[in-house]
């Protein structure tokens, strides 16, 4: 269903869905006057299809990107500046990761070690 815009000769301007059989009815505005239609522009979108690089699926419209951008573990590409912060927010990620493991490692081999080796251990720290 189509969206117009009016504007009343009182200053108000709104906007009506309306069937297309009804598109010549006149519109009352809220002040009770009848309201002039305007002329607007629309903005449409059009996506250019493509094979996903992942699944080798024909992608034709956004629903179907975004699914294949979220079950591909993907992203939509938001500029150099956003890509290269993404990165580094990976980086820190991993490296925490990195430092858990080592970490976990640490306590786990020094928990494996004889208790006379730690006594030996401790006295040389």
């Amino acid at each position: 269903m189509p969206l117009y815009t009016y504007q009343c000769e009182c200053g108000s301007e709104f906007d009506r869905f309306l069937k297309l059989a009804s598109y010549k009815e006149p519109q009352t505005c809220e002040c009770g006057k009848i309201a002039e239609k305007k002329l607007t522009f629309c903005s449409v979108s059009v996506m250019e299809a493509y094979q996903s690089p992942v699944t080798g699926e024909w992608i034709e419209t956004p629903r179907q990107r975004r699914i294949d951008l979220k079950n591909s573990g993907s992203r939509e590409w938001e500029g150099r500046e956003q890509e290269t912060k993404a990165a580094q927010d990976r980086e820190k990620d991993f490296d925490k990761m990195l430092d858990k493991s080592a970490e976990k490692s640490a306590v786990e081999a020094w928990q494996a070690l004889p208790s006379e080796t730690k006594k030996v251990l401790e006295k040389a720290s």
